[in-house]
This record gives C-alpha cells, sequence and structure tokens, in this order.
C-alpha cells in the first residue's frame, strides 16, 4: 500500500503531542511494509532543521510557511466572513507541492493529518482518485467554544464568532472526504451528532510497547512533587496553567512548605520564567519528557478546554506515573476516577487529590499500576496500526 500523509507541522523530530503521534503512526506504517511519503509544512512556529528531519526513517518534503499570528490578516480574514485559523495554513505552494506529487507518483491513499489540511481537497480530487482520510487530533471548533466559554466581554464574542466560523468550515469539507480517523470515540461521536455519515474509525494516540514495562520505587521520587508537561504555545495548555498558579497552587504551598511544582513544555512564554511563585521550578523545554517526569510524585493536567487526547495523561499512565486531571484533560481515554486516576475539576477537588496522593504514596503509585496496564490493553501501537490497515483495506476493495 502506497500512502501520502500530509502533516501541517513537521512530524520530526516528534517534540510534542501532535507530532509524537504523527510519527508514533508513520512508524506503524513502516513496520506493516507501508510505501509511505510524507509531506509537511515546516513553520515558523514550530520550524525543524532539514539536517534534523532528514534523520527521520521515512522521507519527509517540506513546505516553508509563515504561520505566526497576524492581527492585522486574521481581521481581515474574519470580516470577509472566512476562518482565520483555517487560512493560517492555506498555502499555494502546498497545492503545487501536492499537485507534483500526484502528477509523480500513484497513491492508493491520501491521509491528512488534522482539520487544518482540509483546504487542500479540492486540489488532491482534481489530480489523485486516491481516497482521502483525515485524521482529526482534535474536533478544531470545539477548542475555541471551549475557550469563549472562559472569556468576558468583546473577547467572548469574537471567540464565539471564530468558533462558528470554524464549525461550518470544519463539517463542510469533512463532509466531502471519504473516511475519518478520530482520535477519541467522544471525537467520533461529535462528529456522527453533527452529521457527518462517512466511515470512521477511532484510532487514539498509540504507544510502542517493547514488553519492559517502566517501573520505579518510592526512593526515586521527589516528595511532595508536581509536574506539568505541555506545548505552551496552545492557548488551552496556557489557560489551564494559568488557572492552577492561581486558585490551586498558592493554597497547596501554603500547606506544605517544601512542595515543588515542575512547569516544562515547548514555547514556554518569557512571563513564566520570571514568575515569583513559591516552588515553582519552570525548566522549559525539555531534552527528554520520560526523564523528567520519571521522578515526580504526580503529574497534574488542569486543561480547562480543549479537545481530542492528551497526549501527556498517555505519557504519565505508560510510565505508571500517579495522575490528576480535570474531566477534559483525560477525554477519549476508558480510564476510571479512583481506579486509575484521579480527576479534579474544581480548585478545592484538585487539591483535596493531589494532598491524597502525597499522603498516600503506596496505594497512588498502585492505582498509577492499574492505569499503566490500561494503557498496554487498549494503545498498544502494533495492534492499532493493524486495525487502520484492516480499515483502509476495506475502503480499497473494488
Amino acid at each position: 500500500m502506497k500512502i501520502l500523509q500530509i502533516c501541517k507541522k513537521n512530524p520530526f523530530p516528534p517534540r510534542d503531542g501532535e507530532t509524537k503521534a504523527i510519527d508514533i503512526l508513520a512508524m506503524g506504517l513502516l513496520s506493516r511494509e507501508v510505501d509511505l511519503k510524507v509531506l509537511s509544512f515546516n513553520t515558523t512556529k514550530h520550524y525543524v532543521e532539514k539536517v534534523e528531519y532528514e534523520k527521520a526513517p521515512y522521507p519527509i518534503e517540506t513546505v516553508d510557511l509563515d504561520n505566526q499570528l497576524n492581527y492585522t490578516s486574521i481581521i481581515s480574514d474574519f470580516l470577509r466572513g472566512s476562518s482565520p485559523n483555517f487560512e493560517r495554513f492555506h498555502s499555494v505552494e502546498m497545492e503545487d507541492k501536492i499537485r507534483q506529487l500526484l502528477e509523480q507518483s500513484d497513491f492508493d491513499l491520501i491521509q491528512l493529518e488534522g482539520s487544518y489540511l482540509l483546504s487542500y481537497v479540492d486540489v488532491i480530487r482534481k489530480y489523485s482518485k486516491a481516497p482521502i482520510v483525515v485524521r482529526t487530533h482534535n474536533v478544531e471548533y470545539q477548542i475555541w467554544q471551549r475557550l469563549a466559554e472562559g472569556e468576558h466581554g468583546p473577547k467572548k464574542w469574537i471567540f464565539r464568532a471564530m468558533a462558528e466560523r470554524m464549525k461550518n468550515f470544519e463539517l463542510d469539507k469533512l463532509s466531502q472526504v471519504d473516511a475519518l480517523l478520530p482520535i477519541s470515540v467522544l471525537d467520533e461521536k461529535s462528529f456522527k451528532k453533527e452529521g457527518i455519515d462517512k466511515p470512521m474509525l477511532t484510532i487514539p494516540m498509540g504507544v510502542h510497547l517493547n514488553g519492559t514495562k517502566p517501573s520505579r520505587t518510592q526512593d526515586m521520587i521527589e516528595a511532595k512533587s508536581l509536574a506539568f508537561l505541555g506545548s505552551m504555545d496552545w492557548e488551552p495548555n496556557k489557560e489551564g496553567v494559568n488557572w492552577f498558579l492561581r486558585e490551586v497552587w498558592p493554597r497547596l504551598r501554603k500547606e506544605e512548605g517544601t512542595a515543588k511544582f515542575y512547569l516544562a513544555g515547548r514555547n514556554m512564554p518569557k512571563q513564566y520564567f520570571s514568575l515569583e511563585k513559591p516552588g515553582l521550578k519552570v525548566p522549559g523545554e525539555v531534552d527528554c519528557p520520560k526523564t523528567y517526569l520519571f521522578d515526580k510524585a504526580a503529574v497534574v493536567i488542569p486543561l480547562l478546554s480543549g479537545s481530542g487526547m492528551r497526549i501527556k495523561a498517555i505519557e504519565a499512565m505508560e510510565l505508571a506515573i500517579p495522575l490528576i486531571s480535570t474531566s477534559i484533560g483525560v477525554e477519549g481515554i476508558p480510564a476510571k476516577h479512583q481506579e486509575h486516576l484521579l480527576i479534579a475539576d474544581s480548585p478545592k477537588d484538585m487539591i483535596e487529590a493531589i494532598r491524597w496522593v502525597w499522603q498516600h504514596p503506596d496505594e497512588a503509585e498502585a492505582m498509577a499500576r492499574r492505569a499503566q496496564e490500561l494503557i498496554y490493553l487498549h494503545f498498544d501501537m502494533e495492534n492499532l496500526t493493524d486495525r487502520m490497515l484492516a480499515f483502509y483495506q476495506e475502503m480499497l476493495r473494488p
């Protein structure tokens, strides 16, 4: 099978949730001897030097894109009735590159990594008869709907209008493709509820399991520590971290004078490095997320908005680190409160959950090991790849 995988950011090296999800899936396809070609934007926001992405185990061609926010163009796009969020990823150069690749090779299937690439459906249809499948990493318009809920005044109105524009565009274009690969069951239900009747198969973020489960002992863990890991150029992450630092951390630190909260992630805004909050440590981007997380007493995911599936939740559970999250932070993961993790949607519940993990380390570690078993059962990339390829083969059957 010959597949063209088109991405809105360079998947190699994998440095955040989205690129990890793309890279792991690409590696799964290669392991099944799929002839894979990757075409990606190389954006100013997540630029990768050629010497780095040439090390990828799959061939990558790139198209440079300046996707920095330009408020003049945002206002212009908005007034013209289009969606500025999607317009940022429309490029004539990308259209030309897609045309060239489709004229040079016959692909069996074209896979778009996310709804931001839906504007290229028309050019793909013009030069190829191959089925188009969209792997939806999020329900994009839902993110802005939820962000709007936390705003007030003119900003709330603007976010709502942006969400409505995104919804109209996203649903219209999704109705024109051949199939969807939602990243969570909740996203699949959302699309079906909105009337998208295309074939769908939920393929969550997978993990490559080597049979050796990470484990740790209490003497390896820093007492009364917490960790957050997430791309800090993503609005829901900033919103959640700000809420945690404002509503949760001061009260926890007052109770536990030695407690530490580690805040790490790509593109960390400068203001976080200068925050004067007792116990707050800001390492910024870390070279190895697993090493960074492994000695922490717990991982927190304080998301108040967002969609799709949080890769950082999967990573914490795979490492058997106790996880404390809002409901939104673990959407799409079949984990149960108090059995695999702790769910806390208010400052009071978040504080109580963290306090319980710190005060009951053995029980918390046992809960985390159950979560690890859940990941090994449901998120093995080998099994997910086989399911996806069987779905594709059925689509391609004459």
